[in-house]
């Protein structure tokens, strides 16, 4: 596991997702991703699936981190995004 796997599994531990074992997978990097403050990123995409029980489980979450600060910047979730302040 990488530096940025583990950053990304210590947030939504955290944060108390319960994540479906061997779902978090890179997805390669964007460019000109824009975030909800209009701020356009080169960003890092990962996504995982959350055991919720109920009508969101096996749904698709996302996670982006900044490329080259390598900040988690945004959570975007099948039903709202948040903006990460780390």
């Amino acid at each position: 596991m990488n530096k940025l796997e583990q950053k990304v599994l210590n947030y939504l531990n955290q944060r108390g997702f319960d994540i479906t074992k061997d779902t978090l997978n890179y997805r390669g990097m964007r460019d000109n991703f824009e975030l909800p403050d209009g701020t356009v990123k080169t960003v890092h995409s990962f996504s995982f699936i959350v055991s919720a029980g109920d009508e969101f489980e096996n749904m698709i979450y996302y996670i982006f981190i900044d490329a080259d600060t390598n900040r988690l910047e945004l959570l975007l979730t099948p039903h709202y995004g948040e903006k990460i302040i780390e």
